[in-house]
């Protein structure tokens, strides 16, 4: 059997279960069969261009501030996504695309900060239109919460933020200055005309799919 064949092999049968369930022991597998390289560089691309990974998982992964290794491995992430003369929301789809950004706030923090020190980097001319360069962090931060705010179906209907919310939460954050108005209201529209969110994946496929059959059974059958 060929190490392709083998890969793909253990892939599905070792790699993908236990990446799903701990992403950190499912690269360490991969390492130590010497199917990835121990370099965050090599990570790094296993991630960006392996199909079938669970995009929450990779966010749990990068997001691990614990770990040096995994920091390193987030900024060779972002160091392969080119988000210039983009607008800020539409570089955080980019990002979504790859990677899920939500649980641990510690963790939500750790992407956003990296995504926004890119950010920085692919678009020197905007970010000097800022006092700060950290408003990116915080704008970026806000956008994440407007999605979350305006798409969670806890959040009822009358509660959740207008533009007028969203503009007045980001007064002065600019060292006392107020971003820019025009600028707000783009955002705001764009996230409320589609929602940010992380492509789909082989796992959230199979657990959609789950949740489908599981909601079509009668209650006898789920009660055994």
């Amino acid at each position: 059997i060929g190490q392709g064949a083998e890969f793909q092999e253990d892939c599905h049968l070792i790699f993908l279960p236990s990446f799903c369930r701990k992403p950190e022991k499912g690269i360490q597998y991969l390492i130590e069969r010497g199917f990835l390289s121990d370099t965050p560089v090599g990570v790094a691309h296993f991630i960006l261009e392996r199909k079938g990974l669970s995009r929450q998982m990779i966010g749990e992964f990068l997001g691990n501030r614990q770990k040096q290794f995994n920091r390193d491995v987030l900024d060779c992430v972002v160091d392969e996504m080119d988000f210039s003369s983009m607008d800020l929301d539409d570089a955080l789809r980019k990002f979504q695309s790859h990677i899920r950004v939500q649980g641990e706030a510690q963790k939500v923090e750790r992407l956003i900060e990296a995504f926004s020190q890119r950010y920085c980097v692919c678009n020197p001319a905007l970010v000097r239109q800022f006092r700060n360069p950290d408003t990116i962090f915080i704008l970026a931060f806000a956008i994440i919460l407007l999605n979350t705010d305006m798409y969670s179906p806890s959040v009822k209907a009358e509660r959740k933020m207008k533009l007028d919310d969203f503009i007045k939460n980001l007064r002065g954050v600019d060292n006392g200055e107020d971003i820019p108005r025009d600028l707000l209201v783009g955002i705001y529209q764009r996230i409320q005309g589609r929602e940010l969110r992380t492509n789909d994946d082989h796992v959230s496929q199979v657990q959609a799919v789950e949740r489908m059959i599981v909601g079509k059974k009668p209650v006898s059958a789920l009660g055994g």
